[in-house]
């Protein structure tokens, strides 16, 4: 992904003699020098570089000009200019003046309403996208990883042609000798990132950038692209090589010697997580199921439980780090997320029907009620 537009996905020409500009917010007060940024898809080429006021939402007066007819290359590239004789601080219009030879500039079809064309017959909105041009203060490269800079984890801070397209610019800290990003993710917006594949099982609703994070199967955990697979022994994410080894595991635990369960229990499962071992056991009075550590199985452990109402019949089922509990007393199926094992958290109520008699979740995450 580059860190300007979210995707270059297309290319445009206005033609010989003809202009194109897309709006910076930039205050050019007290500098020198300013950097010119754009996209092209193809190398070669030469074209003249303009900076126009603003003239009621469209480029007005130009107020710098300068050709440029070297090192245009296909990607981004940049030039630095003169611009000790401009004072402005409000919205500027920034692009090119075309010739025969001028390549096709960069362009974002996903957003609209930035960028504008005059084929000569005066300047109109660009329908369709928003071109790869922009203005930036920091004259040095832009290192790897400050657009993240200013974002929460898991986001990535980029123009937001929505918001009044303002390009993410970070801020020219002379005395550091760089780029130095704030909090504020410095006029950008930041985005949530994630898989934005429906079909995947780690897929993220709410994501509007996609990461390349994909997975689409669980492994042998439950853990949506884990590299955990069962040893010859049966033991997920285990080390054993030969069947003798297999011998040293005590397969019949039983936890009722350990712990108490009230009046009895209804059902069990378990799953492997994070290099640790428990059993889910439903129970018939007063709550819904304990969460017992069995990773030594000479000491388990209760972790927690699940609050309920009494039932004789439960039905659990563990998928992608989530525990789901059925029942045929009226509770719906409860959604207890074990991400942090230790402390079983009953994140939602499934309530559509008021009991069930079982319960089961398919490979891709689907689940069915009986």
């Amino acid at each position: 992904m580059d860190p300007y537009i979210a995707g270059i996905d297309s290319c445009f020409n206005a033609g010989p003699s003809h202009y194109s500009a897309t709006k910076s917010e930039i205050d050019l007060t007290n500098f020198n020098n300013v950097r010119f940024e754009w996209n092209q898809c193809t190398d070669g080429g030469l074209f003249k570089i303009y900076i126009w006021e603003d003239a009621g939402g469209l480029p007005g007066d130009d107020i710098f000009s300068e050709l440029q007819l070297t090192d245009n290359s296909a990607g981004w590239n940049h030039s630095i200019i003169s611009t000790s004789s401009i004072s402005n601080s409000g919205d500027l219009w920034v692009g090119i003046r075309e010739y025969t030879a001028t390549q096709a500039i960069g362009m974002d079809t996903d957003n609209e309403g930035c960028s504008t064309v005059d084929n000569g017959d005066g300047w109109e909105e660009l329908e369709g996208g928003n071109l790869a041009y922009r203005l930036t203060t920091c004259l040095d490269d832009n290192p790897a990883g400050c657009f993240s800079t200013g974002c929460p984890d898991n986001y990535v801070c980029l123009d937001d042609w929505e918001n009044n397209c303002v390009s993410s610019d970070c801020d020219c800290n002379e005395d550091a000798g760089g780029w130095v990003c704030d909090d504020d993710c410095n006029g950008g917006t930041c985005f949530l990132t994630g898989c934005m594949d429906s079909d995947a099982c780690n897929y993220n609703l709410v994501a509007l950038v996609d990461d390349g994070s994909c997975a689409y199967e669980l492994d042998c955990a439950g853990i949506c692209g884990g590299g955990a697979v069962e040893d010859i022994c049966g033991i997920c994410d285990g080390n054993s090589i030969n069947e003798e080894e297999c011998a040293q595991y005590y397969c019949n635990m039983e936890l009722a010697s350990y712990l108490t369960f009230g009046q009895g229990t209804s059902d069990i499962t378990g799953f492997y997580q994070d290099g640790r071992e428990f059993a889910v056991i439903g129970l018939i009075q007063d709550d819904a199921a304990a969460f017992v550590d069995i990773t030594d199985p000479f000491n388990p452990f209760e972790v927690g439980r699940i609050g309920g109402t009494p039932s004789i019949w439960r039905d659990l089922k563990y998928w992608n780090r989530h525990v789901y509990i059925g029942t045929e007393a009226e509770d719906g199926v409860k959604v207890v997320s074990v991400d942090d094992p230790d402390n079983p958290t009953l994140v939602n109520t499934i309530t559509d029907f008021t009991n069930s008699h079982n319960i089961h979740i398919d490979a891709d995450g689907y689940l069915y009620v009986v």
